[in-house]
């Protein structure tokens, strides 16, 4: 967690990347025993926590936190659908590939693969929906066009 808010406040503040419908980042992460329900699996409400971990990471590298700041608007998240291919394991580093999936005049949504040594082990996109804002996607090509 203190990972990623450092990460989060040195994008803000020094390195802002050209956001595009391709843009994706990578966050990584271990499993730790107190990820693990009672079966040794990861939590499901783990998974969901990687991901908002990384999609904040994303957000602040690719300037879409700070258009949300600016505007003063409020994401919101009204759904998430997690599709699970194989489970991690206790010590497990691996990592999260976020990107945005889809843009709407009020809607992102943002898909979050998970990956270990290379295998998928799971797909979750994010539906956000962002009160504040009328465009989102007229908005997001003002910032990428300003890089």
């Amino acid at each position: 967690m203190i990972k990623s808010l450092l990460v989060i406040v040195k994008n803000i503040v020094f390195e802002r990347k050209k956001i595009s419908i391709t843009s994706s980042s990578r966050s990584r992460f271990i499993v730790w025993p107190w990820h693990l329900d009672l079966n040794f699996h990861v939590n499901n409400a783990k998974y969901l926590n990687y991901c908002n971990q990384a999609r904040l990471e994303f957000f602040s590298e690719f300037s879409v936190l700070s258009l949300l700041l600016k505007k003063k608007a409020l994401p919101v998240i009204v759904k998430n659908e997690i599709l699970y291919k194989k489970s991690l394991k206790l010590f497990n580093v691996f990592y999260v590939k976020t990107k945005i999936e889809k843009i709407e005049k009020k809607e992102i949504v943002v898909e979050h693969v998970i990956f270990h040594k290379e295998k998928k082990m799971s797909t979750c996109y994010t539906h956000i929906f962002v009160k504040g804002i009328d465009d989102l996607e007229d908005e997001l090509k003002k910032i990428e066009s300003k890089k």
